[in-house]
């Protein structure tokens, strides 16, 4: 059987890689596939890839090789309105993990190129007496696995 390459899986790599930066700014990520509800207690993350960047190919043998990636990161914060009031702080905190200078993203299999803001909507939901937020990141990154 073929082994494939663990840096192939984009999206549990970066879905990780950004709860692990919500740990380290005291948030609890977890994966959006895997959860059933929303939470004030929980930060959901999805990463989705978007394909190659075409200016990034190498040539091996007769076909070309695409070396970078884009995509999009999105975290879903819940906020609940009679409970907590610190909506404001968890986007900020979004916000810092996805600077690259600050390297929450930094890892074995990545160079992360550029991210951007694409979106932030927020949407009460009665049902939940809360604010919801997502806010969504591009990131184009090279592969270096």
């Amino acid at each position: 059987m073929t082994e494939i390459p663990k840096y192939l899986q984009f999206e549990e790599n970066y879905e990780n890689l950004a709860i692990k930066g919500l740990a380290k700014v005291n948030l609890y990520g977890v994966n959006a596939r895997y959860s059933e509800e929303l939470s004030d207690q929980k930060i959901q993350v999805i990463f989705e890839n978007s394909g190659n960047l075409d200016e990034a190919i190498l040539m091996q043998g007769d076909y070309r090789k695409y070396t970078a990636y884009e995509g999009t990161m999105s975290f879903v914060i819940a906020t609940n309105r009679a409970n907590i009031r610190n909506h404001a702080e968890k986007l900020a905190k979004a916000r810092f993990i996805m600077l690259p200078e600050n390297e929450l993203l930094k890892n074995e299999y990545y160079q992360i190129l550029e991210t951007k803001e694409e979106s932030s909507n927020t949407e009460v939901s009665e049902e939940l007496n809360s604010d919801v937020t997502v806010v969504t990141f591009a990131i184009k990154y090279q592969v270096s696995g």
